[in-house]
């Protein structure tokens, strides 16, 4: 009976250091998959992908790194942990503040044209 305990835990500890695959699908407030979406881990910026046309990602996720950083124009930059997880669907919400920008921008631009 110890011994099997035993091979669980190796297993837990060599699948920890040797890193995981992570995968999902990203998708929008209206669960529309979103294309384009920056996917990375924390701590290791130069590890990442973005979602394909179908809004899905796969990503090597290092020994000892567990949260995922992920960031779309007009959405909320969101910190997921991975915990045990193999496979993180995920869904972003809009960032109003942001749009609201653009839309004060545009519409100041639009005003300033108008005078020329």
């Amino acid at each position: 009976h110890a011994k099997s305990s035993n091979i669980v835990k190796n297993e837990s500890v060599q699948s920890i250091l040797q890193g995981r695959t992570i995968k999902g699908q990203i998708i929008d407030e209206n669960n529309e998959p979103l294309i384009g979406v920056s996917v990375i881990i924390k701590g290791a910026s130069t590890i990442g992908t973005i979602t394909d046309f179908d809004g899905n990602y796969a990503l090597e996720v290092p020994a000892g790194k567990n949260v995922l950083e992920i960031s779309y124009i007009g959405y909320k930059t969101q910190e997921i942990t991975i915990g045990k997880n193999t496979q993180l669907n995920i869904k972003m919400q809009p960032d109003t503040q942001t749009l609201d920008s653009v839309s004060l921008f545009q519409q100041s631009y639009l005003q300033s044209d108008k005078r020329d």
